[in-house]
């Protein structure tokens, strides 16, 4: 372990050398902070869990390395993740503000979906949860949420921020693809071809589930199964540019 973090110390290094202006992105593992990840742990197992507190190495970027701005996400567990009767994510934010300790170099941590308070101390938010970016709020075709902070390095002057513009309606999967030509699947046991492929479509009608008992789920099956073919653009090779190697 010691070796691998010296050597992403010198990657870092050899990256930003000599430049003060840049991003860091990136986020400690999120397993420690699962809600599923919680639910198999006593307390004392997840407090004695090293990937608690990973993200110690996280700070060690920022205080060594010092970037304008970084950006640091994470499961929305974090924010109801607790030890010692404490909040971890109020911890990790007050450590985020001064990674090397108060006499070091400072950052404001600000949200992406709620503007940050102009009179605190440190331009934070008032909840915990206004950290949460909902996807799907903002034309993004999943539910996923995400804890997403944004810090911004004390010096900086940046009058405001922006955040994130909420979409009008919610987009859809069929939104975003249903346009695009269709395409097969692949073969990953056997050599892929369209024949090869079809042949194992006709197979899959000797599968158990393939005569369910439910009637209406064994027509759509079978319905389905009567019109497969292999598509015109087959696996997309003549409709995506692909670069010749």
């Amino acid at each position: 372990k010691g070796n691998s973090r010296s050597s992403l110390s010198r990657s870092i290094h050899q990256i930003v050398k000599g430049i003060k202006n840049w991003v860091l992105i990136g986020s400690p593992p999120c397993q420690a902070y699962s809600t599923a990840g919680r639910s198999r742990k006593s307390e004392y197992q997840y407090g004695n869990d090293h990937k608690h507190w990973l993200y110690r190495h996280y700070l060690k970027i920022l205080r060594d390395y010092q970037p304008a701005i970084f950006l640091m996400e994470n499961v929305p567990g974090i924010l109801s993740s607790k030890y010692n009767g404490g909040s971890v994510f109020q911890k990790i934010v007050k450590d985020l503000r001064h990674p090397g300790g108060h006499n070091s170099v400072g950052y404001s941590i600000h949200s992406f979906s709620v503007r940050s308070d102009q009179n605190s101390s440190h331009n934070g938010t008032k909840n915990h949860s206004d950290y949460l970016v909902r996807s799907e709020e903002y034309g993004i075709p999943q539910t996923r949420h995400r804890v997403i902070l944004l810090g911004i390095r004390n010096g900086i002057d940046i009058d405001r921020l922006p955040i994130l513009r909420k979409s009008q309606k919610k987009v859809t999967v069929s939104d975003v693809i249903n346009d695009c030509p269709r395409i097969r699947s692949g073969l990953s046991k056997q050599i892929d071809s369209p024949d090869n492929w079809l042949y194992a479509m006709s197979q899959l009608r000797h599968e158990p589930w393939f005569n369910s008992p439910e009637p209406g789920m064994s027509r759509s099956f079978k319905s389905a199964f009567s019109r497969v073919v292999v598509p015109h653009k087959d696996r997309g090779a003549d409709y995506l540019l692909r670069r010749k190697s």
